[in-house]
């Protein structure tokens, strides 16, 4: 019997081979999983409020108050802080970002739309990690397990909730982005590689546009090549492309490069506007106070470093004392003793820092090994091994590392646990503690008081705490008993450090500590004593304020002081009944930083003194000093108006100042004079020469006047 053909059916069959694809379901109850536990956590975060470094970077840059041509070019050509104090510090994306959020949002300084803005990009980081872990470690639950332990851990606060915290998460976006498109642009799906590589160097320019610490992203890329990433040796399966083959080594090697040239022209752009923004101006040296590392050994200063490495470490297993400053002396330097246990902290944290990297190198292409790898590359800007910053520790550089702590923690769980169900019920259990402790770590965020007081109590031997949280309960209501108190344990903790390793700053609240005690006072003598108590204070703070300027690295358009402590000092003088004193210690003040208001004191002292004319050029100071500051054009008129009467200094028509009148001239061209002069004192050849060439063109002042 013949065997008969087969004919083809004209119905299709029960199931059609498909090309595998990823189960979006179980992704989409995890990832609402995810971003359900963050909300809970983050809730109360926005009952904080735009404290710290907010006040300085959000709320005092003019930069961000508009949208417009003038200020995005002010934010691509200027330093991250707006001043000449900071120029090494470039981050426009970031800079851009709080102008979104102030001119186009409409936020203003109302804290609570920065913070929602600050809780979706953690959300979206979040994504991006749980992203990462299906890619490392291919399965759902391990996946699931590391985002959430990264997505609610208090030690990210400090990044979430401090608003200029952005900074960070706007880095590790374009870090994590980057790197997830690096992977799949490496991988056999040619159709979308191009998207892939633009998306690359799309998140490479967020990345570095937004912190300094965005320039690991290559390094990332080297290490997932390292590890063995690119031959697919710990990729979900259901991530291949049809077969489950991997590219073949042809592909590899033509799509590496590419990817690599993709970052080029994000870090050829930020490197160019970043020294463009540097240019001859002078970078501020980092106090010793703030890294203790500044001026140490080299092995002293690098032990010191891995002990802080350690810290990072044991903070992430044990949040329990959290806090914003770690500087002088709350980490000690490495002293060379083995029966004290701050350098055995230090011996431990190397020892395990040590036995990590050799398990990385014993396991190369195992997700451990990435993740041990992450940790160091993502920490290495900031870790001080390498190259000593302005901190010695800070807990918002964890944000990026944390992540391959998260990955190790995750791997632990899967390991202890291996059923799903139960890797989920030990997660959620760990997760919730988690987001527990860092919802009570927001409330710390709360005002200055709070969060300085959470600061000190954390970092106990930490002068800085100490004085911030004193300057906190200056503020009103003033609680001067124990702002009295810190500014005490700050200076006791300062007492063996020689003057020239200080910082004016507890000098200064110390001294209107004993001035406010002194307004109080009702009895004569002791209100004496306490403003030549008030007085001794500043004037050690103005001591120690001249040694500083004079470590300072001379530019020609930088000017170093502590601009705080000028008024106050005018002030203690005035109580004192020295108004000579408290004018010069006005004007010195008045060019280390030149605010409208110590003009008008200034001037105000100059008349109650009978010297309406020198009242008249200090106003004219001012407004050399400060062009933009328009106010102080109608003092000066009223000045005019009140004590030269007769002078042709007002203008017949209209309301303004005459220049060509010759009260005001020879009274600009004096003003001129005296600012010139400043600059010169304070080194800044520049600012001077401007200042002269400026009276000369518009005023006709004599040249011999700047001679």
């Amino acid at each position: 019997m013949s065997a008969r053909k087969k004919i083809p059916s004209s119905k299709p069959p029960a199931a059609l081979p498909h090309k595998p694809a990823l189960a979006f379901k179980p992704h989409a109850w995890r990832l609402a999983a995810l971003w359900l536990l963050i909300v809970v956590a983050y809730a109360n975060s926005f009952g904080a409020g735009l404290i710290y470094d907010n006040r300085t970077i959000i709320l005092q840059d003019p930069r961000i108050r508009a949208a417009t041509a003038d200020n995005l070019h002010l934010i691509l050509t200027q330093g991250y802080w707006s001043t000449f104090r900071a120029p090494d510090i470039y981050r426009p994306l970031t800079t851009l970002s709080y102008l979104f959020n102030w001119a186009i949002l409409g936020n203003g300084p109302n804290a609570a739309g920065y913070h929602a803005i600050n809780l979706m990009l953690h959300l979206a980081n979040a994504s991006l990690v749980y992203a990462l872990a299906l890619l490392v470690l291919g399965e759902g639950p391990a996946a699931w397990a590391m985002a959430v332990l990264w997505g609610v851990h208090p030690m990210l606060v400090e990044s979430v909730t401090n608003v200029v915290g952005r900074a960070d998460m706007l880095a590790a976006f374009g870090v994590l982005a980057g790197l997830i498109c690096y992977i799949q642009a490496t991988r056999p799906n040619r159709a979308h590689r191009s998207r892939w590589l633009a998306a690359l160097a799309l998140a490479a320019a967020i990345g570095i546009g937004s912190k300094e610490s965005g320039v690991v992203l290559p390094a990332l890329m080297l290490l997932w090549d390292f590890t063995g990433g690119t031959d697919d040796r710990f990729l979900s399966s259901v991530m291949r492309a049809p077969g489950g083959k991997g590219m073949t080594d042809d592909k590899k090697r033509s799509s590496v490069p590419l990817a690599y040239l993709a970052l080029a022209p994000s870090y050829v752009a930020y490197f160019a506007l970043r020294a463009a923004v540097r240019g001859s101006a002078a970078i501020a040296a980092v106090p010793f106070l703030d890294n203790p590392l500044i001026g140490a050994g080299f092995f002293t200063g690098r032990l010191t470093a891995i002990k802080a490495i350690g810290l990072y470490l044991w903070k992430f297993c044990w949040p329990a004392r959290l806090s914003i400053d770690y500087s002088f002396h709350q980490i000690p330097l490495f002293g060379w003793r083995l029966d004290a246990w701050p350098d055995w902290q230090a011996i431990l944290a190397l020892a395990i820092c040590l036995a990590a990297l050799a398990v990385a190198i014993r396991y190369r292409s195992q997700p451990i090994a990435f993740f041990i790898g992450l940790f160091f590359v993502a920490l290495a800007p900031t870790a001080n091994v390498f190259l000593a910053i302005g901190v010695l520790m800070a807990e918002r550089f964890l944000y990026l590392p944390a992540v391959a702590l998260a990955g190790c923690a995750a791997l632990t769980i899967v390991a202890l646990c291996r059923r799903p169900k139960t890797i989920y019920a030990v997660t959620g259990a760990v997760a919730l503690c988690l987001a527990a402790r860092t919802s009570v770590r927001n409330r710390d965020w709360r005002d200055a008081r709070t969060l300085y007081a959470a600061t000190a109590a954390a970092s106990p031997d930490s002068a800085k705490a100490h004085w911030n949280l004193a300057l906190a309960l200056l503020s009103a209501p003033p609680e001067l008993d124990r702002a009295q108190e810190e500014i005490g344990r700050a200076l006791a903790i300062l007492k063996p450090l020689p003057d020239e390793l200080r910082l004016v700053d507890p000098y200064y609240i110390a001294g209107m500590c004993a001035r406010m005690e002194g307004d109080a006072a009702t009895d004569p003598s002791h209100r004496a004593a306490c403003y030549h108590r008030a007085l001794d204070r500043l004037l050690e703070g103005r001591r120690i304020d001249g040694l500083l300027r004079d470590r300072q690295p001379r530019g020609p358009n930088a000017i170093f002081g502590y601009a705080p402590l000028y008024p106050e000092l005018a002030l203690v003088y005035l109580r004192l009944n020295q108004p000579g004193e408290a004018a010069e210690a006005l004007a010195y003040g008045r060019i280390v930083h030149p605010f409208p208001d110590a003009s008008r004191q200034l001037a105000a002292l100059y008349f109650r003194m009978g010297n309406p004319d020198r009242a008249a050029t200090a106003l004219l100071e001012g407004w050399l000093l400060d062009p933009s500051a328009a106010a102080l054009g109608n003092d000066l008129a009223t000045l005019y108006r009140q004590a030269f009467p007769a002078s042709c200094a007002i203008a017949k028509t209209g309301n303004g100042i005459d220049p060509n009148c010759p009260l005001v001239h020879d009274q600009i061209c004096a003003a001129a004079h005296n600012v010139a002069a400043q600059f010169r004192q304070f080194g800044a050849a520049e600012m001077e020469a401007n200042t002269a060439r400026y009276a000369m063109t518009q005023y006709a002042c004599p040249a011999d006047l700047f001679r």
